[in-house]
């Protein structure tokens, strides 16, 4: 990329070039996990993006995201509880909202990290892949928003039968039921994802910001409070 613009962050990594604003977790000794910090750096990077960028979302490490880290977040109190998952729900909506969007996952995304990987508009795998959303089994919610975007890709036998069971889904069985929308070598995964960004940074913004609105109100309910925190 020519013209690279940087900006520090402590557990992401954060570079402008081409119209493509390239956002990677990096905080891969804890497996990316959604912590305050990681929520709000995220934010942050999200919020200081152009209006002409395309988002392209990948992750250092084994795994894409592990989700919340529940060690992490039981030491909050009440008010920093509060405050995360609004934050999180922030983070959420802003990527569902924001410019076109490009995700690439590396093995787990699982809780959180499936459902960040959710409100990107197009969803890339290796093949080493899996998605899972083990919230009901650890006493949290599948709030509404995710369940609407999670019906909306595979429908509601699927949406209902993955969250009640919190299975595994492999690579292949995701692109099969269109949760994801390819699966490339691992190696490959973040030249096909820059590729793909590449091309929706070339498409009108006022078009596309149009086509993304009309697409959420469809999908997306007017109510919907309520997050999973995992």
């Amino acid at each position: 990329m020519n013209h690279v613009r940087t900006q520090d962050f402590s557990v992401i990594r954060c570079a402008s070039a081409d119209g493509i604003r390239h956002i990677q977790l990096s905080d891969a000794e804890r497996n990316n996990t959604l912590g305050p910090q990681m929520v709000m750096e995220l934010r942050t990077a999200i919020e200081k993006s152009t209006a002409s960028e395309t988002l392209l979302f990948s992750a250092e490490g084994r795994n894409f995201c592990a989700g919340g880290d529940h060690d992490e977040l039981a030491k909050l109190s009440t008010d920093e509880f509060r405050a995360y998952v609004t934050g999180l729900k922030s983070l959420f909506g802003e990527i569902l909202t924001a410019s076109p969007s490009v995700v690439c996952v590396q093995r787990a995304a699982v809780g959180g990290g499936a459902e960040l990987a959710l409100r990107a508009d197009l969803i890339l795998a290796g093949d080493d892949a899996y998605f899972q959303f083990p919230q009901l089994s650890v006493g949290a919610r599948v709030g509404a928003e995710t369940l609407a975007l999670l019906i909306s890709r595979v429908g509601l036998g699927k949406a209902r039968r993955w969250c009640l069971t919190g299975e595994r889904i492999d690579a292949p069985s995701a692109l099969k039921a269109g949760l994801i929308d390819d699966v490339v070598e691992p190696s490959e995964l973040l030249s096909v994802g820059t590729d793909l960004a590449k091309k929706l940074a070339e498409l009108s913004g006022a078009g596309v910001s149009r086509f993304k609105s009309t697409v959420n109100s469809l999908i997306v309910p007017a109510d919907h409070s309520g997050i999973a925190v995992r």
